[in-house]
């Protein structure tokens, strides 16, 4: 579904900051996202985690994705933060192409 999610791990991709905001529109609203991370991993659940018992355990979370990025995106999310996660298969091997970016404007 998301079959350009690949360019995002690509240096050009992440040396333009055009690419870095991401606009989300529903029928209802329209929000705005900054990218704070991009990575490939192998298959598994815990990068769509939703569901957190505490602000540290998100922010856990927050640090472990962070930590994935093969580029540092220089974006503080903290655990008020509202995160979309997309996520494509890489069609090569077993791995999932991840981004996740922090909700910066609610129209």
């Amino acid at each position: 579904m998301f079959g350009t999610l690949k360019d995002t791990l690509k240096s050009k991709w992440q040396n333009d900051n055009k690419n870095h905001t991401i606009i989300f529109m529903t029928k209802d609203e329209k929000s705005e996202y900054q990218v704070f991370s991009t990575y490939k991993i192998k298959e598994e659940l815990y990068y769509i985690k939703s569901d957190f018992s505490s602000d540290d355990e998100f922010l856990e979370f927050i640090n472990t994705i962070k930590s994935r990025s093969n580029y540092d995106y220089n974006i503080e999310v903290n655990s008020s933060d509202t995160v979309l996660t997309l996520s494509s298969c890489d069609i090569v091997d077993d791995y999932r192409i991840v981004l996740h970016a922090k909700k910066i404007i609610n129209d």
